[in-house]
């Protein structure tokens, strides 16, 4: 489900400690004529997490902690399904490799989606998208073959991509998305990295991503001839995607509803309902793997679990459930 992340900490010990790190090349900007420092941050990457450093002691930490587990196993990518227990995994590494505190790491960017396989080709799927409320798509700027649009309000965004054809997969991958660029727009309390590990904040993100898809709009194929003329107006009014912005909110409401079930009633491919239903089973199957909670005994679930580089593992023989504190978690399910 997670995907981008910004983390923000202040702490001197943490400096020192990233550092002397093996594992982190830092480097400073300078004038290669004078030698003088332009910008006295010092950065270094992993994978594809970037760390900067700052004087005061901030430490800025981005990247896609997707990607970073599938480096930590030798590939970078994300196009495929990133479970609650990869995420513990990948948590537990940034503990203990880099001395990340998951309690006092701030959040303040963080995007979380899925990546699905619909019946329907993604690019076709794509162009089908009318509005995000009353709001057009913009095209997205997707590196090597991708194909995808986008749309931004003030504080937070959905992102709708061809993954398959951006790594070059036989598979046919949709990635729907959401991006929360000021952390109040979809969080009542500010998030620290801990936060992921707490089932709530997955349902919420869960919910968060079924109802910003029940928002969008998407045309496809009908036999228009089987319209009545007030629906055939309707139709003809909602594919347009300016109409949407000169709609009020009840005229918009209104729309939606008569428009959904003309795409429902005649609707050839019933896209809106696959990728409906889609999004629900990928967040299930994100959230099935049984996962067991020792928070009690130190917090972050994957350092808090002797040997948590084997994934987790699900048979009840291998967990330490000796301990009274350690506990089955278990998952609300997305219907």
């Amino acid at each position: 489900m997670f995907d981008f992340i910004k983390l923000d900490l202040v702490d001197l010990t943490l400096c020192d400690s990233l550092l002397s790190n093996s594992l982190l090349n830092f480097g400073t900007m300078v004038n290669k004529s004078s030698g003088e420092i332009l910008n006295p941050k010092q950065t270094a990457d992993y994978g594809n997490m970037i760390f900067n450093i700052f004087p005061n002691g901030r430490v800025l930490i981005s990247g896609s902690l997707h990607k970073l587990y599938n480096h930590i196993l030798g590939q970078a990518i994300n196009h495929d399904v990133f479970t609650y227990r990869k995420v513990s995994y990948t948590i537990g590494f940034l503990e203990e490799h880099f001395k990340i505190d998951p309690k006092s790491a701030k959040i303040s960017n963080l995007e979380f989606g899925v990546n699905i396989e619909p019946t329907v080709q993604a690019n076709t799927i794509i162009a089908s998208l009318i509005v995000f409320k009353q709001h057009s798509f913009n095209k997205m700027n997707v590196r090597y073959l991708g194909c995808g649009i986008h749309c931004y309000m003030r504080e937070y965004g959905i992102k709708v991509y061809n993954k398959g054809i951006q790594y070059n997969c036989e598979e046919n991958i949709l990635r729907f998305e959401k991006k929360i660029i000021k952390m109040r727009s979809g969080f009542d309390t500010p998030l620290v990295l801990a936060d992921l590990l707490d089932k709530v904040i997955w349902h919420h993100c869960g919910v968060s991503l079924i109802a910003d898809f029940n928002d969008v709009i998407i045309d496809e194929t009908i036999n228009k001839a089987k319209l009545t003329k007030p629906d055939l107006n309707v139709y003809i009014e909602c594919i347009n995607p300016l109409n949407w912005e000169k709609f009020t909110r009840r005229q918009r409401s209104q729309k939606k509803a008569r428009f959904n079930n003309i795409m429902l009633k005649y609707g050839k491919l019933q896209i809106k309902n696959e990728i409906n239903n889609l999004i629900r089973g990928a967040l299930n199957q994100m959230l099935s793997t049984r996962t067991y909670d020792c928070s009690p005994l130190g917090f972050t679930i994957g350092s808090s679990i002797p040997n948590w580089q084997n994934h987790f593992r699900e048979e009840i023989g291998n967990i330490p459930t000796n301990n009274p504190q350690t506990k089955l978690v278990t998952f609300p399910h997305f219907n």
